[in-house]
């Protein structure tokens, strides 16, 4: 099924390139991408002809992406979270791209004033967050962080419909309960040590049940375990030892907090979804 994609552009160099890399994206399951662009409505007071605004972007970016259609270009005045959104819902988009060099270096700032985090908490589908240069959407293996639950598991299954040729690495961080404090609780090195791997057998089977009733081609997915709690920069380091090129993941749960912080430290291209 065909899909919409929303790329959004305040017409810097590094958005021309993604709308291109968008454009090749797209072609391959004939998906339509439409470039917004949101004229601010706390832009300064001018006098504003928005059809003559429109008119010189079009002109501008079809300069840069000669391969964009007049009707897939889209200006309008608002604020930056809203108007994206509402283009979104009227586009019917199933996925938003944005370039982004950290948190507060989007695209997006210069011009338009406001963080990523903004635009990925006013949307309801998965935006892209670009922080890489490669020429091409060609993932190769894509990282994501589960905590086991339904939604972590649809959450997968939506990120292989999105990238079907990619390989999915799965990881689940564990922590032993009240480990530093075991000794305090009167257990000796043996009771501990039994308690430890009473806890590591029980998330193992947890792990393989959850892997065996993902609906994804088992050629395609592997699941990995850590006893670690799970910090922006321990799983930045994983992704970067593993050698995938995109992280993907929901900012709910667990991962509520950790989505977002993540940004400021992913080499990696970030895929995030508010679920």
């Amino acid at each position: 099924m065909t899909k919409n994609i929303v790329v959004a552009t305040d017409f810097s160099q590094r958005s021309f390139e993604i709308i291109n890399r968008a454009l090749s994206f797209a072609k391959s399951d004939n998906d339509t991408v439409h470039v917004v662009h949101i004229l601010e409505n706390n832009f300064p007071d001018i006098t504003k002809n928005n059809d003559l605004i429109y008119e010189n972007c079009f002109l501008h970016i079809q300069e840069k992406v000669p391969l964009l259609l007049r009707e897939n270009f889209h200006c309008r005045e608002d604020s930056l979270e809203n108007g994206i959104e509402e283009y979104v819902k009227e586009l019917k988009a199933s996925l938003v791209i944005i370039g982004s060099s950290g948190e507060r270096s989007s695209i997006l700032k210069d011009l338009l004033g406001t963080s990523t985090k903004s635009i990925v908490r006013s949307i309801d589908v998965p935006c892209l967050v670009l922080k890489s240069n490669k020429e091409v959407f060609d993932f190769e293996s894509i990282l994501i962080p589960s905590d086991l639950s339904d939604k972590s598991k649809k959450y997968i299954n939506d990120v292989h419909t999105f990238f079907p040729n990619a390989n999915i690495e799965i990881l689940h961080s564990y922590l032993v309960p009240f480990e530093r404090r075991l000794s305090f609780y009167g257990m000796d090195k043996t009771e501990t040590h039994s308690f430890q791997e009473s806890i590591k057998n029980i998330t193992i089977e947890n792990v393989n049940e959850f892997y065996e009733n993902l609906n994804i081609d088992k050629r395609k997915v592997k699941i990995s375990i850590i006893n670690e709690g799970l910090s922006p920069e321990v799983f930045s380091q994983y992704a970067l030892e593993k050698k995938c090129d995109m992280i993907a993941m929901h900012t709910t749960g667990v991962f509520s907090f950790f989505a977002f912080d993540l940004l400021e430290h992913s080499h990696q291209d970030v895929l995030i979804t508010k679920i």
